[in-house]
């Protein structure tokens, strides 16, 4: 669930561990105050919030306002805003590049960070109980893989093989999948060696493991 109030209300609290891509927020304790706060990965990361892998977005603490984009304020014409600062307009969030008072999306002042998580209000904790018992074998791996793990209940499932940039290389399955434990292989065998992700999406809910190609 949740951690802490004003900009992070509905997002889920850091999990030591776990896989995070570019643009997925947590709440995390900021080392430079050891207060809560909210975090947003820059890539694909596995390390705790505070390195740089992660962009500081704003203390926890506030009047409480969200705005209509994941605990980040709307966009507000004529003001000014710095580089790294954050704002919702039509959907969407943007980042400055640098100082900037211009429309989001209408120069190259800002960064286009991705569409608002609209459904990221706590997922995290489901997340674990909808799609469990996940392994990958063997791995390392030369030829072929097995990616085994469990449903809770059944429905439309996609498979993908991403880089560590969260970038696709490609789709394992996708179509609907019943409740139960399942088994997916595919050949890595035309990969070239290094890391890699195997991402599994059910509806709002993804989880990931790394596979290493000998």
């Amino acid at each position: 669930s949740g951690t802490g109030g004003g900009a992070c209300d509905g997002v889920a609290g850091h999990v030591p561990g776990q896989i995070y891509l570019g643009g997925d927020q947590v709440v995390a304790v900021d080392p430079a105050t050891g207060q809560s706060a909210l975090f947003e990965a820059k890539w694909w990361t596995n390390t705790a919030p505070g390195d740089d892998t992660w962009q500081y977005i704003s203390a926890c603490s506030g009047d409480g306002n969200t705005g209509g984009c994941g605990g980040v304020e709307d966009y507000r014409p004529g003001t000014a805003y710095t580089g790294g600062q954050q704002v919702a307009y039509q959907g969407n969030i943007y980042s400055a590049k640098w100082w900037t008072n211009t429309t989001p999306g209408s120069d190259n002042t800002w960064n286009l960070d991705g569409p608002c998580p609209q459904a990221r209000s706590g997922m995290e904790a489901s997340n674990m109980a909808a799609i469990t018992e996940l392994e990958l074998y063997p791995n390392p791996a030369t030829q072929q893989v097995n990616f085994s793990f469990f449903l809770a209940e059944g429905g439309q499932l996609r498979v993908t093989l991403l880089n560590l940039q969260g970038q696709q290389l490609g789709t394992l399955k996708d179509g609907y999948m019943a409740q139960g434990h399942h088994r997916v292989q595919f050949s890595i065998a035309k990969l070239p060696a290094g890391a890699y992700l195997i991402q599994v999406e059910e509806g709002s809910t993804r989880q990931i493991k790394r596979l290493f190609k000998q």
